[in-house]
């Protein structure tokens, strides 16, 4: 079964999409071109690192339970955000968190070194 047409929101052309686009395939390569650029225009990298990824893998196989709410953890946090000035690659610097607690603490982080329970609004 094919996907019912769609019109564009870029060249207003009408297209097939293949799972929810937005874009005919041109105006989406056309807009992840200029995202890509623009994101490279302020200095933010576009992508992990191998000794992130090494880093994160080493973390989430020493302790799977995210600290926040011990709940399986699929991510790590950086407990002081590299934007704050936290060190990236600083294993005293990451934790392993669930997505949601994750992305729920944000760009704070504790007062102290161990208490994370303010992060959460919990007490």
């Amino acid at each position: 079964m094919t996907a019912l047409p769609r019109i564009c929101l870029g060249c207003k052309r009408a297209f097939r999409p293949r799972s929810g686009e937005r874009h005919c395939p041109a105006c989406q390569g056309a807009l992840n071109r200029r995202q890509l650029r623009r994101r490279q225009a302020s200095g933010k990298r576009t992508g992990s690192t191998r000794a992130w990824r090494m880093l994160r893998a080493e973390i989430l196989a020493a302790d799977p339970i995210c600290v926040y709410c011990g709940a399986p953890a699929t991510t790590v946090d950086h407990v002081k955000p590299v934007s704050k000035g936290g060190a990236e690659l600083d294993p005293a610097n990451c934790v392993p968190a669930c997505a949601s607690c994750n992305v729920r603490k944000g760009a704070g982080w504790p007062r102290s070194g161990n208490d994370y329970s303010n992060l959460l609004g919990g007490g």
